[in-house]
């Protein structure tokens, strides 16, 4: 009887720490995952942010910028970039015409 429930005890603490493996390596997992979505998130809002910063490099908007700019941010937004980072373009765009203050604003963010 002795012999059985050591046998018990001792399955019971394998699949306990079974149990504990399979969390950790969970979390491993689910960690990994969050900083690689970050990172990709990261490398985006750059991409998009330099793109935007490329149309107002001669520091004029033109229409066709305007578009770009447009054409950028739905991008942004359908890959759930932060809208925060582009604020400043997504007001020009907006408005659909860049003041001086907007077009400093823009600049300012790119800089």
């Amino acid at each position: 009887m002795r012999r059985l429930t050591l046998l018990a005890v001792a399955g019971l603490l394998v699949l306990t720490g079974c149990d504990a493996a399979q969390d950790a390596a969970d979390n491993a997992v689910d960690s990994a995952s969050q900083r690689a979505r970050s990172e990709a998130e990261a490398v985006l809002t750059k991409a998009i942010t330099d793109q935007v910063c490329a149309a107002v490099g001669d520091q004029r908007l033109s229409d066709s910028d305007i578009a770009t700019i447009s054409t950028l941010l739905d991008q942004a937004d359908a890959a759930g970039v932060d809208a925060e980072a582009l604020a400043p373009a997504r007001a020009v765009v907006e408005q659909g015409q860049a003041k001086a203050s907007d077009l400093k604003a823009l600049q300012e963010s790119c800089a």
